[in-house]
């Protein structure tokens, strides 16, 4: 009798034993799982830009000569630009053209002179309203001659205060993004990843609740 009682006692500790290292291994899965889903949740919101963003798009004319395509994007929130300024390098550049501008815009080109030296530049001043926040507007477009090889680069702007004259950002501009072609398979949303994650965690709970009831049966 007492031996049976001690063998018992000894399956009884072995099996809580076991039920502990379920119940933790559970815990660690279901933390594994939440953190996948912060993530997932965090991937699902739209991500903000900052300040001022500058694009350009360079296309060739013809021997040596380019033009810069560029727009202006405002991110929510910031400050409206009613006037910013695109650097030319002297080593590189050289016979500034203001090729357009959109309405009530006033453009200026500066040559680069290599001599002093000192960079050339693209300002554009707004007349009236300027770039409101949330928005973008283009049509702003210059010629010159490059002077180096392959195809020119990102250049130094700034955002500038007309009033005050003071600089408010100091950026360099970005190549315009393009849209790669749709394929007809879509990659799973963020949502369905989040969904795939909650039904692994419901199985997963199934099967640990299914597996007490038997031992206890």
């Amino acid at each position: 009798m007492k031996n049976f009682t001690n063998v018992a006692t000894r399956f009884t500790a072995l099996t809580n034993h076991h039920e502990l290292r379920l119940s933790g291994a559970f815990r660690k899965i279901v933390g594994y799982l939440v953190a996948l889903l912060s993530l997932l949740w965090l991937a699902a919101l739209p991500i903000g830009a900052s300040a001022a963003v500058v694009s350009f798009t360079p296309s060739p004319v013809g021997g040596n000569q380019w033009m810069y395509a560029y727009s202006v994007t405002v991110a929510l929130g910031e400050p409206r630009v009613e006037e910013f300024t695109i650097f030319f390098d002297s080593t590189l550049y050289q016979n500034l053209v203001v090729s357009a501008a959109p309405q009530d815009w006033d453009p200026l080109v500066i040559q680069p002179d290599s001599g002093i030296p000192s960079n050339g530049f693209f300002d554009a001043l707004a007349l009236i309203d300027g770039i409101s926040p949330a928005t973008s507007l283009g049509g702003f477009a210059v010629l010159f001659d490059f002077l180096g090889t392959g195809s020119p680069g990102a250049q130094r702007f700034d955002i500038v205060d007309p009033t005050t004259f003071v600089t408010l950002q100091t950026g360099f501009t970005s190549a315009a993004s393009v849209v790669p072609p749709t394929s007809d398979v879509s990659e799973p949303s963020a949502l369905a990843l989040a969904g795939l994650a909650l039904a692994l965690l419901l199985g997963f709970r199934s099967r640990f609740t299914s597996n007490r009831s038997q031992r206890a049966c």
